[in-house]
């Protein structure tokens, strides 16, 4: 259980300090703290229900991205301002790191293990964030398609 609070107070301090180191707007502060937050919420329920490592970073990065869009409709300001720093944690950092490490230091089959897990994990990354973007860019084509009609209509 404290593995989980761990990494929800990691993810949301790597999401606000990436977002004040690119100098985000003190009103984009509040999205990317909510939606890092619940993403973090996404990624410890599917590791505590034993997903695999690409399937719980694949939702996660779909539930950053979809809470993005939505948030960034809300707020009126551009989703990749909330979704770049709320994506941050997600980010393979100490795998990739082991990686290499164990490839200088000629121990090749961790530097196998730690470049699979890297890969999976990037890969679960962009997936979840293609997958929502589809879905997303999807529905709003609807509905601008129906507004459209009815705008019609009434005229």
């Amino acid at each position: 259980m404290s593995e989980y609070v761990y990494i929800m107070i990691g993810s949301i301090l790597g999401a606000m300090g990436y977002a004040l180191l690119v100098k985000a707007s003190v009103k984009s502060l509040c999205p990317i703290f909510i939606v890092s937050t619940l993403g973090a919420v996404v990624y410890c329920v599917c590791d505590s229900l034993e997903f695999s490592v690409f399937a719980a970073h694949m939702f996660s990065a779909f539930a950053v991205c979809i809470l993005s869009e939505i948030s960034a409709r809300l707020w009126r300001m551009p989703a990749v301002v909330i979704m770049f720093p709320s994506l941050i944690p997600l980010v393979p950092g100490r795998p990739l790191y082991l990686a290499v490490s164990n490839i200088i230091n000629s121990n090749y089959s961790a530097a196998f293990d730690s470049g699979e897990t890297t890969l999976l994990v990037a890969s679960g990354i962009a997936g979840g964030m293609i997958i929502s973007m589809v879905i997303f860019a999807t529905v709003n084509t609807a509905i601008l398609y129906v507004h459209k009609k009815m705008r019609k209509t009434k005229a």
